[in-house]
């Protein structure tokens, strides 16, 4: 009888480095600037496009005092960044009165971008969007939500936005063990995750999920590397194949499927994440899902075993399909 193992190694890491977008207070006109990582790869500020800003005036009230604010400010205003300056039209001044407080709120892409994924904006009763994850992975974005800036005045100055990474990034290493048999992966699919969902740009939490999508990264359009594995570890996926993903809880319905080609025969391996004790999918980190294959005589050995990122606890192993 053959027995299929598969290893899977899952680092999960935090986001440690944020976007600082300053509203610079220059005569009063707001002016940005910024620094972020994305897709999991360093960009400079010239890679982020375009921006959405919303403002509440509030007047002397504390957003926290306010009533049904509205924002009045800045309406979804779209900030888009030229040859590294940000910029906009037409250019919106502090108010005249120091004690006046207006709060901040941001977001990039701006959702008037092709393939934003931003299927609308709103301000009441405070500020959020509704998103939708691409249905191709070539097509996924990094959406980003700002820490918001709450009861700013004009004589605070420069207020700073730091912008946080809204999704779950995922990713893919893989190596071999013993004999190779000139082995790829061709395919690997995540099944039955949410695909929708509203984010709060005050909380920056998730809510209203739904839908059921499968995501492949694949060699057919270059997602996934047409390498053969090696003893030593490689990424998998290519700099368009990271899966950006709504965060979310795992049920029994989520699967990970591995499609493996060698000089033997093609398999499909699936794999019932929720019972291997992958539980969540968090916003703001990056998981990396190692597979080491295995080639025993002509029996293929699959491993599955979960390790934290950050804490390199093993917390599965040895499961056996």
């Amino acid at each position: 009888m053959m027995k299929k193992y598969i290893f899977l190694f899952l680092l999960f890491t935090a986001c440690q480095d944020s976007t600082d977008e300053v509203l610079q207070n220059v005569d009063m006109p707001v002016s940005f600037e910024s620094d972020l990582i994305t897709r999991g790869t360093f960009i400079t500020n010239n890679n982020i496009s375009s921006m959405g800003v919303m403002g509440y005036h509030t007047q002397q009230l504390s957003w926290d005092e306010s009533v049904y604010p509205v924002a009045d400010y800045f309406i979804n205003t779209f900030i888009e960044n030229i040859d590294e300056l940000w910029t906009y039209t037409p250019l919106t001044l502090w108010p005249s009165d120091k004690t006046s407080k207006i709060s901040f709120f941001a977001y990039s892409p701006h959702s008037s971008t092709t393939e934003s994924g931003i299927t609308s904006v709103f301000d009441t009763p405070s500020p959020g969007l509704n998103f939708v994850v691409a249905d191709k992975v070539i097509k996924h974005i990094d959406l980003l939500v700002a820490e918001p800036q709450k009861d700013r005045t004009k004589e605070l100055g420069v207020v700073n936005f730091s912008m946080k990474h809204a999704l779950c990034c995922v990713s893919f290493w893989g190596r071999y063990d013993g004999d190779n048999y000139n082995s790829k992966i061709k395919n690997i699919t995540l099944k039955n995750l949410k695909n929708k969902g509203t984010v709060s740009l005050e909380s920056r939490m998730w809510s209203n999920l739904e839908g059921l999508k499968n995501y492949t990264i694949s060699t057919s359009d270059g997602t996934l590397k047409n390498i053969e594995l090696t003893t030593k570890e490689t990424q998998l996926n290519s700099e368009n194949g990271y899966m950006m993903l709504l965060p979310q809880t795992l049920t029994d319905n989520d699967i990970l499927s591995i499609e493996v080609e060698n000089s033997v025969k093609t398999e499909v391996i699936d794999i019932n994440l929720f019972k291997r004790g992958i539980t969540q999918l968090n916003q703001g980190s990056r998981i990396n899902i190692g597979i080491i294959y295995t080639f025993k005589g002509i029996e293929l050995d699959f491993t599955v075993e979960v390790k934290d990122w950050n804490a390199g606890i093993s917390m599965d192993h040895g499961i056996i399909y």
